[in-house]
C-alpha cells in the first residue's frame, strides 16, 4: 500500500471549484479595490467635516431656542390646543417662552400672554382664547378649486396652455388634501413655531439643506467609486487580457455590482454620520412627531407663502425618512448612469467630463426654463435627476407650478431609475458583442 500511496489523489484534489464561490471571490477583490483606496475614505471624511461644520453653524444660531422648542414639545405635546397653552403657561418664567406663546397664539387666535395662559381652570377652557375650538388657519380656509383657477390663468397669460387642464385637475386634489390635513388638525401641530422653515431649510432646503448636500456627495463618491472599477483594467493595461474571453467580459457585471454597492453604502454612511451630528447640536427629537403641515411651515406660490400641503400625512420623523428613501434612489440612478458611461467610455476623465455636463447643463436648462416662464420645456426635462434635487424641500407636496401631478418628484426619480437600467443594460450588452482590443 505505501508504495502506491503517491498516486493517491490528495483531500480536495480532482473537485470542481464552485462557480458562485469564485464569484463571491471576485466580488470581495473588487470592492477590496475601492476600499483600499485612500482618496475613498479621505473624501468621506471631508463631507462629513463639511456637514458636520454646517450643523455646528446653524446650531450656534438657532440651535438653543430650538432646543427649548423641543423640549416644551416633548413635556407639552405639539398640539396646540388650551391645554398646551396650559402647559406653557406653568413652566418657568423667560424670554423663550414669552416669544412661544405669543407665536402660537398668532396661530389659534390672538396673542396670548403667559398670566392668561397659566390661569386657565382645570377644565382647560382658556380665559384668554375665547375663540372657536377649531381656529381658522390658511389650511382650513384653502380653496384648491380657486388657487387652481389662479395658475391656470397665470399659465394661459405664459402661452402654456398643455398644463391648464391638469394643473386644474391637481388643485382639485390639493384641496381635498387641505381639507383633510385641517380636520385632522395638522396645521395645528407645533413643528418649531417660529422656527419651523429655519429648521426645514437646514435639513431640505435647496442645495444648502443637509440631505441635498449629502445627495451632492453621493453622487460624487458614486461616480468616482463606478468609474474607478471600470476604468481599472484600462488604468493597468491589463484591459485585453480581461476582455479576451466571454468569461472575462462577465467581470463587467460584478464591477457594475460592486460599485453600486459602495455607492448605496457611502450614502449611508453620510446619510448616518451627518444626521448624527445635526441631532447632537440640534436637539429635535421632541418634535420628531410633529406634522410637517403645521401651519408654521409654508412653501412659495406666486402669491406669496401658502400651506406646506402634502400628498400623505407626515410627521417631522416620517417626512425625513421618505426623504432619506428617496435620495437613495436618486444617488442609485447617477451611479448607474456612472456605470454605464465607464462600460461605454474607454476614457476615465472624459467619462468624469460628460458626467458632469451632463448634470450641470440640464440643471441649468431647468433654471433658465423657470426664469422665463417655460413651463412645458420644464415639465420635460423633469426626468432629469437635477430637477429633483433642485425641489427636494418641496417633495411630497404640490409643489407650485414645478409639479402638474401629485407625487411628481416620486414619478421623475422612478423615470430616471428606469432610464439609467435600460441605459446600463444597453451598454453592457454593446460592450459584450463589439470586438475588444
Amino acid at each position: 500500500m505505501g508504495r502506491h500511496s503517491a498516486c493517491r489523489p490528495r483531500r480536495g484534489e480532482g473537485r470542481a471549484v464552485r462557480p458562485d464561490r469564485v464569484m463571491r471571490a471576485v466580488f470581495a477583490a473588487e470592492l477590496g479595490k475601492v476600499l483600499r483606496a485612500p482618496a475613498i475614505w479621505g473624501f468621506l471624511a471631508a463631507c462629513l467635516c463639511l456637514n458636520a461644520a454646517c450643523s455646528a453653524i446653524a446650531a450656534r444660531d438657532h440651535g438653543a431656542a430650538v432646543d427649548y422648542v423641543s423640549h416644551v414639545a416633548a413635556e407639552s405635546g405639539t398640539s396646540m390646543d388650551a391645554g398646551f397653552l396650559r402647559r406653557i403657561g406653568r413652566l418657568p418664567e423667560s424670554p423663550a417662552r414669552d416669544d412661544l406663546l405669543a407665536q402660537v397664539g398668532s396661530v389659534i387666535g390672538g396673542v396670548v400672554d403667559a398670566t392668561s395662559a397659566g390661569n386657565e381652570d382645570a377644565s382647560g377652557a382658556s380665559a384668554s382664547a375665547g375663540g372657536p375650538a377649531r381656529p381658522s388657519t390658511a389650511m382650513s380656509a384653502y380653496d384648491g378649486e380657486a388657487v387652481g383657477e389662479r395658475y391656470a390663468a397665470l399659465l394661459h397669460e405664459f402661452r402654456q396652455d398643455a398644463l391648464v387642464a391638469p394643473m386644474r385637475a391637481k388643485y382639485r386634489l390639493v384641496g381635498d388634501r387641505a381639507a383633510h390635513l385641517a380636520r385632522e388638525r395638522a396645521d395645528l401641530d407645533l413643528y418649531a413655531a417660529g422656527l419651523t422653515m429655519t429648521v426645514h431649510d437646514d435639513l431640505f432646503g435647496g442645495v444648502d439643506g443637509l440631505l441635498s448636500r449629502i445627495v451632492l456627495e453621493s453622487w460624487a463618491f458614486g461616480a468616482f467609486a463606478a468609474l474607478h472599477l471600470l476604468g481599472c483594467e484600462r488604468r493597468h493595461r491589463t484591459a485585453p487580457l480581461v476582455d479576451a474571453s466571454l468569461v472575462g467580459r462577465r467581470l463587467t457585471a460584478i464591477k457594475i455590482a460592486a460599485a453600486t454597492l459602495v455607492a448605496l453604502g457611502g450614502f449611508t454612511l453620510l446619510t448616518a454620520g451627518s444626521l448624527a451630528a445635526h441631532l447632537a447640536m440640534t436637539d429635535l427629537s421632541g418634535i420628531l412627531g410633529s406634522s410637517v403641515s403645521s401651519a408654521f411651515n409654508a412653501i412659495a406660490s406666486p402669491w406669496g407663502s401658502q400651506p406646506f400641503i402634502t400628498w400623505a400625512d407626515f410627521t417631522l420623523g416620517g417626512y425625513l425618512a421618505a426623504q432619506v428613501t428617496l435620495s437613495l434612489a436618486l444617488v442609485l440612478v447617477v451611479a448607474l448612469a456612472a456605470c454605464a458611461l465607464g462600460v461605454l467610455c474607454p476614457d476615465a476623465y472624459a467619462a468624469v467630463g460628460l458626467l458632469a455636463v451632463g448634470g450641470l447643463v440640464p440643471y441649468a436648462a431647468l433654471t433658465v426654463c423657470e426664469d422665463r416662464h417655460w413651463w412645458i420645456a420644464y415639465q420635460l426635462l423633469s426626468a432629469h435627476p437635477a430637477y429633483a434635487l433642485a425641489n427636494q424641500s418641496q417633495w411630497f407636496t404640490d409643489m407650485s407650478y414645478d409639479a402638474v401631478v401629485p407625487w411628481q418628484e416620486t414619478w421623475s426619480v422612478a423615470v430616471g431609475l428606469a432610464v439609467a437600467v435600460v441605459a446600463l443594460t444597453v451598454a453592457v450588452r454593446r460592450r459584450g458583442r463589439i470586438d475588444l482590443p
